[in-house]
């Protein structure tokens, strides 16, 4: 699969409101979206939505979890910081994994 073939089928899941943010310190995905000058999981989506294949920064990965599912990462500017987005397609489900400022490491 292309980067922009995933980025249709993953675009095409959160209009239709099927996502999920990885369930990890509930706490630290606040705080990094709040670093990057994003209010809440729905500003997320949007950015996530702005994405564009020219955004990826490395190859997708076999996802960690065991998941026959690939790991795609983008990077891009927000609010003058760099951001660093980890998506996967997981169960008809656009997850993020990880989205937080660059050097952000989670307490």
């Amino acid at each position: 699969m292309t980067t922009a073939e995933f980025l249709r089928q993953a675009k095409a899941l959160i209009s239709s409101g099927r996502t999920y943010f990885s369930k990890r310190n509930d706490y630290d995905t606040i705080q990094a979206l709040f670093d990057l000058g994003i209010e809440d999981r729905k500003g997320a989506w949007r950015e996530i939505m702005k994405l564009k294949p020219t955004d990826q920064y490395k190859p997708p990965e076999p996802d960690r979890r065991g998941s026959e599912e690939l790991v795609w990462f983008f990077r891009k500017e927000l609010n003058g910081t760099i951001a660093y987005i980890k998506l996967t397609i997981d169960q008809n489900l656009c997850m993020c994994i990880s989205f937080h400022p660059e050097g952000y490491t989670q307490n």
